[in-house]
């Protein structure tokens, strides 16, 4: 049967094909994959569903819940059309629920088309099919999620009668070990044993020589700014990246936040200046695109924190808590600055 393809799981198979040389992207998506096709075997096959559709035009329906929240089933209609069976009240965590649409007996020139909608804690999805009277089939998922958690694809099978549908919507992997500084309060990461520079702990230190002796030759001897690293308090956060994920999903994230090689904070990489780095000069990103969303209008999901912001300055991304804005690399112990007007970010912790 010849399926038509919509939605983000090209996206992420075409981008781990051309990173042949990215092995954590390739291997997360294949995970991915595989947690799906352990959900569709426990469905089984569509039998049942078909046996039961009969008229000129008809949709048999999957749905995969790839992720840890429970979907309830808030809103469905049909624009043509009517279910049989109707689709589940609610899909538990890691399974699936089937459904079937057909048009009316006796309508004519009308065809399948309708809407059912689950919610879960931060996150909205909306399933749309398509089997119309004439014309090719189409189907659409889309989400809303308030934690950028979660991403989606959509298969259309083709066929007037009996066509094959399938909506899958699945948890991304999230790099852990995101700290906030208790000295600058700027978001750090913290998954290994150098702690990066903190520009609220300054020091004057003395290039070396191998022996520990003074180095000789330009600068040899002379003291150079440096700090010590950064000091971790509070939850861990997690952040998702665009290198194993694709593009986000929504409006609510911003993607071009990179972690700093030099200091280990995390930075706003999206224009072509680099804010301030404790390092010296400007920040220097790897090559991930860090994912962070921002509140749009929507509650915090549980397990979510608010109020972390850009600052104008350094362009670190730090916690906005009281009056004291952390230290700067730019502006010292005047703290960070930001436009009230800007995004408030929310992060995920465990």
């Amino acid at each position: 049967m010849t399926r038509k393809v919509v939605g983000m799981l090209p996206l992420v198979e075409q981008k781990a094909r051309s990173m042949a040389d990215d092995k954590e992207s390739k291997g997360l998506t294949v995970d991915i994959q595989k947690q799906v096709e352990t959900i569709r075997k426990t469905l089984g096959d569509l039998k049942a569903i078909l046996d039961q559709l009969n008229t000129a035009r008809s949709v048999a329906a999957r749905i995969i819940n790839n992720t840890d929240l429970t979907l309830t089933a808030s809103f469905q209609e049909h624009e043509s059309g009517d279910f049989w069976p109707p689709p589940p009240q609610v899909i538990a965590p890691r399974s699936g629920g089937v459904f079937g649409s057909q048009s009316r007996s006796g309508a004519l020139f009308t065809g399948a088309v309708g809407t059912v909608h689950y919610e879960g804690d931060g996150l909205t999805a909306f399933f749309d099919w398509n089997n119309p009277w004439a014309g090719e089939n189409s189907s659409v998922t889309a989400i809303h999620s308030s934690t950028g958690r979660y991403r989606e694809w959509t298969v259309a099978g083709a066929g007037n009668e009996k066509a094959q549908f399938e909506y899958t919507v699945f948890q991304i992997p999230e790099e852990g070990s995101w700290r906030s500084c208790r000295d600058c309060q700027t978001l750090y990461f913290d998954g290994v044993a150098d702690k990066g520079s903190c520009p609220a702990r300054l020091m004057e230190r003395i290039i070396t020589g191998p022996g520990g002796g003074l180095k000789r030759g330009p600068g040899g001897g002379k003291p150079i700014p440096g700090s010590l690293g950064h000091r971790a308090e509070g939850f861990e956060y997690f952040l998702s990246h665009s290198a194993t994920v694709g593009p986000p999903p929504n409006n609510n994230q911003t993607a071009p936040w990179c972690r700093c090689t030099k200091c280990f904070a995390l930075f706003y990489d999206g224009s072509p200046q680099k804010g301030a780095c404790p390092g010296g000069g400007g920040h220097s990103g790897d090559r991930l695109g860090y994912l962070v969303p921002y509140r749009n209008h929507s509650q915090l999901a549980l397990r979510q924190q608010d109020s972390w912001r850009i600052c104008d300055a350094c362009y670190g991304l730090f916690f906005e808590h009281g009056p004291i804005l952390g230290r700067c690399s730019s502006r010292g112990d005047e703290g960070h600055e930001f436009d009230p007007a800007s995004h408030n970010y929310a992060l995920n912790y465990r």
